[in-house]
């Protein structure tokens, strides 16, 4: 045989055994290369979302009443006591009078557990003209406050100068979270 042809088996034999060991870690390579592709693509994907979590946080900052009203509007307790007196001041304000205070309950709320609802009865005596103007200072009042249910009765005989007097009762829900 000569020389050449068996230097020739030699390297296709060198060869094959070399493509057959490196093959497979040529292989590996290639599946950590698109690995590190694909998490370095997750990684800036992350990035993008914290920078832009950054600036909301910082343009919800510069709000600091509207926060304070938020934060007012949903309290962190359910904090009855308060509510009742913050009712009683702005019946009187209004023209009213708180005469009852029916039952109250306190509950998880259907769509989010962690937000607490509140439901109160009470019932008032004054014009209508009073309750509409109660209704109206509970709307714009900072907590949230829902009148659920109204319901009124007049009582004859029982006039202030040309107004006529009703019994108001009413069904507020408000939240806390």
């Amino acid at each position: 045989m000569p020389k050449t042809l068996i230097i020739v088996i030699i390297l296709l034999a060198v060869a094959a055994l070399g493509f057959g060991i490196l093959w497979p870690n040529y292989q590996e390579l290639q599946e950590i290369q698109a690995v590190t592709r694909e998490k370095e693509s997750e990684l800036k994907s992350l990035e993008d979302y914290f920078s832009s979590l950054e600036k909301t946080a910082k343009e919800v900052k510069s709000y600091p009443e509207s926060l304070a009203k938020i934060d007012a509007s949903l309290p962190p307790d359910p904090s009855v006591s308060s509510l009742f007196l913050f009712l009683q001041k702005k019946a009187s304000e209004n023209g009213l009078i708180l005469k009852e205070v029916g039952g109250f309950s306190i509950s998880p709320s259907i769509d989010n557990p962690k937000v607490k609802e509140v439901v109160i009865s009470i019932n008032l005596t004054g014009s209508y003209d009073s309750l509409k103007n109660f209704l109206s200072v509970i709307e714009e009042a900072d907590r949230l406050i829902d009148v659920e249910n109204i319901g009124f009765s007049y009582s004859q005989g029982k006039e202030t100068g040309s107004q006529n007097l009703f019994k108001f009762d009413l069904e507020l829900k408000t939240h806390s979270f």
